[in-house]
């Protein structure tokens, strides 16, 4: 459910060996599906008995300032094309058949299955048009996928 639309995330990812980035990417992408408009990632790889380094320190400190400014500064970001995909996705799947009761009650009463994107996100028209665009072609998808049936 979209009640995360306009907020601000950040992840930390913290790991002794590789994997971190692929981690918090993939956090940073979901969080992005439900709605938030900015996703800050910080990526630690240190091993577990070592205190921070300086630098460590220093990268963290940074990567936390520059949230909290963005945090803070009430900037709605446009949202990316991927999405508006998945909006226009749920926005589908939660008007048809298919869609759970409580699901398609929640957005039809949060008026969002006649809406471009989330209220609270003001797009501007080039994002206007890509969203009713990116509509037309969740339309078909969901059309030829419910066909297969």
């Amino acid at each position: 459910r979209p009640e995360f639309f306009g907020k601000k995330a950040f992840v930390v990812s913290t790991c002794v060996r590789s994997g971190g980035a692929a981690v918090s990417k993939y956090m940073a992408r979901t969080l992005g599906h439900w709605g938030y408009s900015k996703v800050s990632r910080l990526n630690i790889r240190r091993a577990w008995s070592v205190d921070p380094t300086p630098s460590m320190l220093e990268k963290m400190t940074k990567k936390a300032e520059e949230h909290y400014e963005e945090a803070i500064s009430g900037v709605a970001h446009q949202p990316s094309f991927r999405q508006l995909f998945y909006f226009a996705m749920w926005q589908k799947i939660n008007s048809s058949e298919d869609a759970t009761e409580a699901n398609s009650r929640y957005w039809r009463e949060a008026g969002l299955l006649d809406r471009r994107y989330a209220p609270q996100i003001h797009l501007n028209p080039f994002f206007k048009v890509a969203a009713v665009v990116i509509r037309c072609v969740v339309a078909v998808i969901y059309h030829i996928w419910t066909q297969r049936k």
